[in-house]
């Protein structure tokens, strides 16, 4: 009561002391200038002021709210203490400033229901603290698992108490209904088979690979190892179950390209064959070969065959798998690199007499490589060597040459020889020969002659008749056969699909430089007759003409 009379009521509420207390964390790991403030209470309900300490101020301090302030790296020990000396304690360690901050993935596409772990990375052991901008599409599960709810996008981010910061863009897509992958694909040994699956639009996911065959294809995660040549299936599986199969063959892996480092054609000339792929077993490589070209329009590809298109210098680079290859094309003018080569009309019928032995063999002497004779048959189906339907016998007389067997003839005209005779001695001459099949000719046995004699790589057969061109590529796939020209350039191309032309035969008086170019660029050879002046031979020659068919050969040869 106060001395004027007034008073006042107080009631006061006495505990019992407290008989113990707690901290709510008993270890922690700070940064450098990282704040934390610490809670404690006491046990029993009961009251009373709690006190804060460090014991040691210069790597961690607190105020007497427990709030805690690092200073320095260290451990220091943070004590909670009531009245009546009962204590608890936290061991706070300080470490450096964070200086890096990553989470992975960065970015990830994946598929509503599935999960992703989400692996954070920082240099320092701080808390951090992570938000997501959408709850609506993805949520953050224990062990930092990250699930998709919803389809669209959501940003995962992760920051440092002193600023650094890390996002991974999540896009979540509609659970797949289907999934297409390859059919089948083809590869080499040694190499990743490409089996990447694409979904229908707006879904998605992550999906795994599985092989029929290990030792054939080997799957390391999403890849697909080709280990040994074979075939099997390969199953794509999205997160939620849908596959699909496609079907892996693995070839031998090209081991070397073989071609010559320089290459020099006419313009105008089809090459085959200009390059192989081979494996390291020696066969022929059946994956992809790529052709590609330093300077475009000089020369055009199709598989290893090449056409020039124009004169001038090209690099050309053939890649087959992991390997590669160059070669420098060089272009010239057609006759420039092919030179017409002389071919003796029936043996060089304007120094010697025709379709003879001995005419074979002036020809050969004189440097002729083609020698040109004509063929008919005998009565008794032999094939002998002559232009016209008869011949002029020793005795000056005229004889059908279908009227007599072959003994009879050569009785008659001591020097007519067979067919099988011209073609062992032109062989021995090293020359290629032309066999006119004469409208009495019999192509099966003319074929047949060819074979025996061992003349197949040098022998061809021509006629303007269609059917018996027809008759011997029959007889034989490979044997030349050529076409004495007489139709239009379009049904020529038609007859070189159909029969398999190797040679165009035509008079120089049809000759033209388109009809050498449309011969050239499919692949024939283009042969011109009778040519018997030498300004006619140099008008050949310029039009790029393989061979010249003269009486006179030393006109093509001097």
């Amino acid at each position: 009561m106060s001395y004027n009379g007034k008073k006042c009521k107080l009631t006061l509420t006495v505990k019992e002391a407290p008989d113990g207390i707690t901290i709510s964390d008993t270890a922690l790991t700070l940064g450098v200038g990282e704040t934390k403030t610490l809670s404690a209470a006491v046990t029993n309900d009961s009251v009373g002021d709690i006190t804060w300490r460090s014991d040691d101020p210069d790597i961690v301090t607190v105020n007497a709210s427990g709030k805690l302030t690092p200073v320095s790296e260290g451990t220091a020990v943070i004590t909670a203490a009531t009245w009546n000396g009962f204590e608890a304690s936290c061991e706070v360690t300080v470490v450096p400033k964070p200086t890096r901050l990553s989470i992975s993935p960065a970015s990830a596409v994946i598929g509503v229901g599935e999960t992703i772990p989400l692996e954070i990375d920082c240099d320092q052991p701080v808390a951090l603290t992570i938000a997501l901008s959408s709850s609506k599409r993805a949520r953050l599960e224990e062990n930092g698992v990250l699930r998709a709810l919803a389809s669209g996008s959501c940003t995962v981010t992760v920051k440092t108490y002193n600023g650094l910061k890390a996002t991974a863009k999540i896009t979540v897509k509609k659970a797949p209904a289907k999934i297409s992958v390859p059919s089948a694909v083809t590869v080499d040994q040694g190499t990743i088979a490409e089996i990447k699956p694409t979904f229908s639009s707006g879904q998605g996911g992550s999906y795994t690979l599985s092989s029929s065959d290990e030792s054939v294809v080997r799957v390391e995660g999403t890849s697909a190892v080709a280990v040994g040549v074979g075939a099997c299936v390969c199953t794509v599986t999205a997160y939620n179950g849908v596959s699909a199969d496609c079907d892996v063959t693995v070839i031998e892996a090209p081991e070397e390209i073989e071609m010559d480092d320089t290459l020099l054609l006419g313009y105008g000339e089809l090459y085959p064959s200009a390059f192989s792929v081979k494996t390291a077993s020696g066969k022929a490589y059946q994956g992809n070969v790529s052709v590609s070209f330093s300077k475009s329009g000089v020369i055009s590809a199709s598989g290893s065959t090449l056409l020039a298109k124009a004169k001038g210098v090209t690099v050309m680079t053939v890649k087959a798998g992991n390997i590669s290859a160059s070669c420098a094309v060089t272009v010239k003018d057609y006759a420039e690199v092919h030179p017409a080569e002389a071919s003796a009309h029936r043996g060089g019928a304007g120094n010697m007499p025709e379709n003879t032995i001995a005419a074979f063999r002036y020809a050969a002497a004189m440097g002729a490589t083609y020698a040109e004779l004509d063929v008919r048959s005998a009565k008794d189906g032999t094939q002998v060597v002559n232009h016209n339907a008869t011949i002029v016998g020793d005795d000056g007389k005229t004889y059908v040459v279908a009227n007599y067997t072959a003994s009879q003839l050569k009785a008659l005209k001591s020097d007519l020889c067979t067919l099988k005779e011209a073609l062992k001695v032109i062989r021995e001459l090293g020359m290629t020969v032309e066999i006119e099949l004469k409208e009495d000719a019999d192509p099966e046995k003319c074929v047949a002659i060819v074979n025996e004699t061992g003349m197949k790589d040098k022998a061809i057969l021509f006629t303007s008749n269609v059917d018996q061109l027809a008759a011997a590529r029959a007889e034989d796939s490979e044997v030349g056969i050529g076409l004495t020209y007489h139709v239009t350039q379009s049904a020529l191309v038609k007859l070189i699909g159909s029969l398999g032309l190797n040679t165009v035969f035509v008079s120089y008086k049809n000759i033209s430089s388109s009809l050498v170019k449309l011969c050239h660029n499919m692949g024939l050879k283009i042969g011109v007759y009778t040519v018997d002046t030498a300004s006619l031979v140099t008008k050949m020659r310029k039009l790029g003409v393989d061979f010249i068919t003269t009486n006179y050969p030393q006109l093509v040869l001097g």
